[in-house]
């Protein structure tokens, strides 16, 4: 499989856990997805996104991901949700395809509406996170 374009809205946006669950760093841009809105899910410290209509969610744009590391990001993301071909644009505007994992259609009732806050997430969460993968605590 050729390498492939990933977008992330979420707690992938954080280089360091991207490259704990799959050893590599990638070249990286931010991006946006349009008709597709991001939330909070019910009890957890990360967010998902499900199609909206004139939604658009923003977030970062890895080129290049190997089938491997690939395969250990759905590993990561699990069943709540579905890896997808999506069409995304750069800050940049180009335009391309990326997989992107969406919430499943049968599982959109986790959604809560309320906002992701990344910076929140990395001062709360992220060292547990990290230390759950194996892989480096932040500095």
């Amino acid at each position: 499989m050729p390498p492939r374009r990933v977008f992330a809205y979420g707690t992938l946006e954080i280089p360091e856990l991207v490259l704990a669950i799959t050893g590599r760093r990638f070249e990286s841009e931010p991006a946006r997805l349009d008709g597709f809105a991001r939330s909070m899910v019910r009890g957890a410290a990360y967010p998902g996104i499900a199609p909206e209509p004139g939604a658009r969610t923003d977030g970062t744009l890895y080129r290049s991901v190997d089938a491997a590391s690939l395969a250990a990001l759905d590993r990561f993301e699990g069943d709540l949700y579905e890896r997808r071909e999506l069409p995304v644009a750069t800050a940049a505007g180009e335009r391309c395809t990326a997989c992107v994992w969406v919430v499943r259609a049968d599982r959109r009732d986790v959604l809560t509406g309320a906002p992701w806050d990344r910076e929140r997430f990395r001062a709360r969460h992220l060292a547990e996170w990290l230390a759950r993968t194996g892989g480096p605590l932040p500095r």
